[in-house]
């Protein structure tokens, strides 16, 4: 292996009239428009040499299959070491390049690259060919610092001067002035070739970095939609420099920086190609990731969709984001008009932040770690519904149920391990129960029937729901009377009330799905629900629910209506004759009494301990006989 640079001296080949062989390296030449032709200045044909054979013999083919790229570009670097460097022993394998110099070398293989700028875009073998000179330059890279002495290494930042750097930059000297060709082919490949040869090399000197910045700047502008694509895809690895403070600072002729300049293109640009592109490469950082979070928004679906398949997940944790950009995320998403966004959209919240949120959830104290990463972790769900906020985005048009409803599809396995049991019922959370409501809704309604069966097993029966619900209705009413008897600067206490309504809500909608073909269960969901009717604190959105779910119990004929119709109306009347009571107590003394009052104080409970009793006596009596005459119907 050769270890040193060559001292020989540069040899000079005079420059003669031939016909070459260069036609085995034309890249399909047939194909290349022959307007291309006076745009390119081909470099002046030299003699037929042993150098010029081989370098031409592995870019053809290169050119037909990336399958032997790897020993093309191993072949390619023994020449270039046999041009560059000594031999260091007698016993390396001659390949016919020792008797050529560096300068030789790099005249030949910038010789070949010039073939590619006329190939048309439609043109794999310009593909090819681009690929594998990117994948050369790197190897050849990584093989100069091997063999660079110990104190020439990179200890101060600098980049060390080898023979790959100084092909490198001839090569990138020679391509710039192609990037303002009047042939767009020639624009584009030459856009290509600068753009794949940046995102695949770590390092670049800062002349040519700045010389290759300027040029791909000029053609952020270009007409030719193909040439802005190439451009930006190189100046997206540039900004990520730029934003680390790699760059110096730029003279061009808007003064500003580059970032905002792609920023601009991202926004304005009519190509949804350009943008995609942008949307991909351009660096995840504060002042850019407003600017790509709204192409969630953009005309193009497929944009639309790169940013939930790619972009997203490769943002990290999705808990940096902040709460109403996860919220507008989830709802542009589950809600987009294309149905490839849509299921982008779901399948980031069910695999991508769940596992987010599933990743962080500690073991307890004396529990054994779970080394199953994909093992179902319901802390983590319960954390990530809270992370969406369920007590606002959970209602009826919120878009949790949504999210929900996608994620019980597409797993499985929480779908099969999840359990409801006394303990989850008895200590209930807003993001609990929503998550029980969501997989009750998904199962019943979803499947045709095929999940039914996880109802009966996980679900609890109608007679215990119906115990829980009163539970929680009593837990909201005590939560409702403290908050009014308190300041309303009690912000802790208004936000159990908003959960507690929540999770009485939530009970309701289970309600309404209940089959009650159980009579028990039925009479002690009907009593619950007629006397939660009659309290005047319940809330406007439960108390509708609330009567949803009693006009489902009611039978569906005409004297179910007519029984549904006296209930609601006595719970009404009940409601107003409380309300009317309260300010009677207060102002007993008061001495002004209007006859319609009087009048109806004869059907009203009376102001003393007895009368009240009486009263309550007579409203027991007239719903257990409401009761009677609705199951004789």
């Amino acid at each position: 292996m050769p270890g040193r640079v060559s001292t020989r001296s540069t040899r000079t080949s005079a420059a003669v009239s031939h016909k070459s062989s260069v036609q085995t390296l034309n890249l399909r030449a047939s194909t290349a428009s022959r307007v291309s032709t006076p745009y390119i200045e081909i470099p002046e044909e030299t003699p037929e040499n042993e150098l010029r054979t081989q370098i031409s013999s592995i870019f053809r083919d290169a050119q037909r299959t990336t399958a032997s790229h790897r020993k093309l570009v191993i072949n390619l670097r023994k020449i270039q070491e046999a041009c560059c460097y000594e031999p260091t022993s007698q016993k390396n394998k001659k390949t016919g390049a020792e008797d050529f110099d560096e300068e030789q070398f790099n005249y030949e293989f910038s010789r070949c690259v010039l073939r590619v700028m006329p190939v048309k875009k439609s043109e794999s073998v310009g593909e090819r060919t681009i690929r594998f000179i990117g994948l050369f330059l790197k190897h050849a890279h990584e093989k100069d610092n091997e063999l660079a002495a110990p104190e020439d290494a990179d200890e101060t930042g600098v980049l060390v001067e080898t023979p790959s750097t100084r092909l490198t930059s001839q090569l990138m000297n020679t391509i710039l002035q192609f990037l303002t060709s009047k042939e767009k082919f020639v624009r584009y490949r030459s856009t290509q070739l600068i753009s794949h040869v940046i995102n695949s090399l770590e390092a670049i000197d800062d002349d040519l970095f700045q010389a290759l910045r300027h040029g791909l700047l000029k053609r952020i502008h270009d007409k030719e939609a193909m040439v802005r694509v190439q451009a930006v895809l190189g100046l997206g690895r540039l900004a990520g420099n730029e934003a680390e403070g790699e760059a110096e600072d730029s003279d061009d002729d808007s003064g500003a920086g580059l970032l905002e300049k792609l920023l601009d293109v991202l926004q304005n640009d009519p190509s949804a190609d350009v943008r995609r592109s942008l949307l991909v490469n351009l660096p995840i950082l504060p002042n850019t990731l407003p600017f790509l979070l709204e192409r969630a928004r953009d005309q193009d679906a497929a944009t639309r969709r790169a940013l939930y398949s790619r972009l997203l997940p490769a943002l990290g944790d999705f808990r940096h984001l902040s709460l109403s950009m996860r919220e507008k995320l989830l709802r542009w998403g589950l809600r987009d008009r294309d149905e490839n966004v849509r299921k982008a959209a779901g399948k980031l919240f069910r695999e991508r932040w769940i596992e987010d949120c599933a990743g962080a959830t500690e073991p307890e104290e004396g529990e054994e770690v779970n080394t199953d990463a994909k093992a179902p972790s319901f802390e983590g769900l319960l954390e990530l519904l809270e992370r969406i906020d369920v007590v606002n985005s959970g209602v009826e048009n919120g878009v949790a149920l949504e999210a929900m409803k996608g994620f019980w599809e597409g797993r499985p396995d929480y779908r099969d391990a999840v359990t409801f049991d006394d303990y989850f019922w008895d200590t209930l959370s807003a993001e609990a129960i929503f998550m029980a409501r969501s997989f009750n809704d998904f199962c019943r309604n979803e499947g045709n029937g095929k999940f039914e069966a996880l109802i009966e097993e996980k679900m609890p029966e109608v007679t215990k729901l119906a115990f829980y619900l009163q539970r929680y209705i009593t837990v909201l009413v005590e939560a409702l009377k403290r908050v009014a008897a308190q300041e309303p600067t009690e912000d802790e206490e208004e936000e159990d009330t908003v959960e507690q309504e929540f999770i009485v809500e939530q009970l309701l909608h289970i309600a309404q799905t209940l089959d009650y073909s159980d009579e028990v269960g039925r009479r002690k969901m009907f009593a619950l629900l007629r006397q939660s009717l009659s309290i005047p604190d319940l809330p406007e959105e439960v108390t509708k629910l609330t009567i949803e779910a009693l006009r489902g119990i009611c039978a569906g004929d005409a004297a179910g209506e007519r029984e549904f119709c006296s209930i609601v109306l006595e719970a009404v009347a009940d409601v107003h004759d409380t309300i009317m009571d309260e300010p009677n107590s207060e102002d007993a003394d008061e001495s002004f009494h209007s006859a319609k009052s009087e009048v109806s104080e004869v059907g009203t409970p009376g102001r003393s301990g007895k009368g009240s009793k009486k009263s309550e006596v007579s409203e027991e009596e007239e719903a257990d006989k409401a009761s009677e005459r609705l199951w004789s119907t």
